[in-house]
């Protein structure tokens, strides 16, 4: 998390907000550009603006509910 730039605030917001995909050995969560616009209407403007920074942030989780790794996406996630 370190060596990458995402911080326990940008994890934690992907994980609570963001879209969830189901992979073979645990959930993919990121911030889409939609559901940032989404956030944007429904959430107070402060925090709002805040979570539109943590767009194209991902986190792997494993499914023993550990972290496996974070990152900033460059490339669409595939389904």
């Amino acid at each position: 998390m370190r060596q990458r730039c995402i911080s326990f605030r940008r994890m934690d917001a992907a994980i609570r907000y963001g879209d969830e995909y189901r992979t073979h050995s645990g959930y993919i969560y990121f911030l889409s550009s939609r559901t940032c616009r989404s956030l944007q209407r429904t959430l107070p403007p402060a925090e709002a603006r805040e979570i539109a920074r943590f767009e194209n942030c991902y986190v792997v989780e494993g499914d023993d509910g550990m972290i496996v790794t974070v990152g900033h996406r460059t490339k669409r996630i595939r389904r």
